[in-house]
């Protein structure tokens, strides 16, 4: 059990220093690349999902490779765990799925890229697999873990309202309607509420991986 807690921590602090790494340079590449005031490169780099879930990523990272055992003890729950890797794969799957022919980024930002919507969803998954120990399945936990994705949705739509920009093409009110939207959204929780379901329920049934 002590080598597996080192390598837990060894796994995690690799993950850490890779998604805060791209977190990072992900922002400096959007204010490189915007002709806005900072307010509202922030504003708008933080409405992203992409961001907040690989930044919810480094941080479950960061907690259990960094802190003690009483410190950011959410963020190594194995119920934070089950919800974050429902956010990141949500992630890679849309942008894989829905928005990668949309446009064909180049150099540096094909880079950031692949490791926000690919590298960093699967080592996630993989990291969850290896070392997310069983949970007693709880409905509760399934709701609370919609509420984060919901909440991101009802800002986007608002601040949409008022600036006429929305992060994702699906969820663009402005060129599609309200109605189209509201579906897009509807349909959007619906994917991390199944998810949700199938990773709550796979983690209260989880066999031990042992290495």
């Amino acid at each position: 059990m002590l080598l597996q807690a080192k390598l837990e921590k060894a796994f995690a602090a690799v993950g850490a220093i890779a998604a805060i790494a791209t977190v990072c340079f992900q922002l400096y590449l959007f204010i490189n690349d915007s002709t806005k005031g900072i307010g509202v490169v922030l504003i708008r780099f933080f409405s992203y999902f992409t961001i907040l879930s690989n930044i919810a990523v480094s941080v479950c990272f960061f907690a259990i490779a960094f802190t003690k055992q009483n410190q950011l003890q959410f963020w190594k729950l194995n119920t934070t765990k089950t919800a974050t890797l429902v956010y990141i794969l949500v992630v890679g799957i849309l942008y894989n799925v829905v928005l990668r022919s949309l446009w064909v980024p180049t150099g540096a930002q094909k880079l950031v890229d692949e490791m926000l919507h690919v590298v960093m969803p699967l080592l996630f998954l993989l990291y969850w697999w290896l070392f997310t120990q069983k949970t007693a399945f709880n409905r509760r936990n399934v709701a609370n873990s919609l509420l984060f994705p919901f909440i991101n949705l009802l800002w986007v739509l608002i601040y949409g309202a008022f600036s006429n920009w929305y992060p994702y093409p699906f969820v663009d009110a402005f060129n599609h309607g309200y109605p189209k939207a509201a579906i897009s959204s509807v349909v959007l929780l619906g994917v991390f509420g199944l998810l949700s379901l199938l990773f709550f329920r796979w983690l209260s049934v989880k066999k031990e991986v042992r290495l």
